[in-house]
């Protein structure tokens, strides 16, 4: 319990307050740390399945964030993650996914109730609960995830607003001129 009280200290101190979400996340950090068998400075990938407070804890603790690349979000709004070692482009590495099991959660009736919505419940009230109940809210197993290759950054200038963009696709509109 004292990593997670570590852990959510980090997480005060980047976004002020510690959510479920990002309790949640603690917790999973630790489970991929013990499963992977990874350092704690070690630079490790993460894609959340959600943008609800789960990322933060991965920005905070790991400083896996979206700017350096080491955080994506695919968000399926699922309380999941997948966690890997870093890997050169190309290469499979074994990942951990790990979620919130409903399963598990309903033997902690607060944590359900705020998990599946069915009452209105204080990050006050459920976080104590998912400290107590450590990894015994959460499944995982191991996935395969290619390390994708690393983009060559090309810079257009939009043929509608003339403003520069990163260039994704064949077409000379930014993403925000396509949308119009």
């Amino acid at each position: 319990m004292g990593q997670v009280r570590e852990y959510l200290d980090l997480i005060k101190n980047f976004s002020g307050f510690a959510s479920p979400g990002s309790v949640i996340g603690a917790h999973m950090l630790l489970i991929a740390r013990k499963v992977l068998d990874f350092e704690v400075d070690e630079e490790i990938y993460v894609t959340c399945e959600t943008t609800n407070c789960l990322p933060d804890a991965f920005q905070a603790i790991c400083k896996s964030t979206i700017g350096n690349g080491r955080l994506n979000i695919l968000d399926t709004g699922k309380m999941a993650v997948i966690i890997n070692r870093k890997g050169m482009p190309g290469e499979t590495v074994q990942a951990l996914r790990i979620i919130l099991d409903p399963e598990k959660t309903v033997n902690y009736p607060i944590i359900h109730e705020w998990y599946m919505n069915t009452r209105k419940v204080s990050a006050e009230e459920v976080n104590p609960e998912l400290i107590r109940a450590g990894e015994n809210l959460y499944s995982w197993y191991f996935v395969d995830v290619i390390v994708p290759e690393k983009e060559k950054k090309i810079i257009e200038i939009c043929n509608l607003c003339n403003e520069p963009f990163i260039k994704r696709n064949e077409l000379d509109l930014c993403p925000a001129c396509l949308k119009r």
